[in-house]
C-alpha cells in the first residue's frame, strides 16, 4: 500500500485508519487523500485509473476532505445508508472502510453493493467509537 497525501490531516492517523478499517482480503492498492472544495467525497478505482496509474492490477482509492460542518450526515440517498459522523476523524473512518470494502468486493468478484459498503463501515465507525485514541497513538 502507497499512501499519498495532500491534505492537513496527519499521514501516520491516515495509516492508523487504513490499518484499522481495511478488510483482511484487501492488498496491493494505492491510496490518495487530498483537499476538497467538497465536505467530502470518496471513490475506488478496481482495476487502476489512467490519472495514477495505467497498472491494472493496482486499485486505487481517492479520498478528498474538505471543510465540512460536525456533526455530519453521511448518506441516506440512492442506495446509501444514513449515518453521522462527528469529526474529521470519523469521517475518515466512514470513507476508507466504504471504499476499501469496494476493493474487497471487487477481488471476490460481488456485485458492488453501496449498502453492503455503508454496513460495513458503520461497523468499523462504531467500533473506532469504543476505543477513538486507538488511532491517534503512533507506531
Amino acid at each position: 500500500m502507497r499512501l499519498q497525501n495532500t491534505s492537513n490531516i496527519d499521514t501516520q492517523i491516515i495509516r492508523n485508519i487504513i490499518r484499522f478499517v481495511k478488510p483482511s482480503s484487501v492488498s496491493n492498492f494505492d491510496i490518495w487523500v487530498k483537499k476538497s472544495k467538497y465536505a467530502y467525497y470518496g471513490r475506488a478505482y478496481t482495476e487502476g485509473c489512467n490519472f495514477h496509474s495505467p497498472n491494472p492490477f493496482v486499485s486505487y482509492v481517492v479520498v478528498r476532505i474538505g471543510n465540512p460542518t460536525f456533526p455530519l450526515k453521511i448518506g441516506g440517498f440512492k442506495a446509501y445508508i444514513k449515518h453521522y459522523v462527528n469529526d474529521t476523524t470519523e469521517l475518515l473512518v466512514s470513507i476508507i472502510a466504504h471504499e476499501l470494502y469496494h476493493l474487497k468486493q471487487a477481488k471476490l468478484h460481488e456485485r458492488f453493493s453501496e449498502k453492503e459498503a455503508d454496513k460495513y463501515a458503520i461497523k468499523k465507525l462504531e467500533q473506532y467509537r469504543l476505543n477513538p485514541h486507538s488511532l491517534i497513538t503512533s507506531d
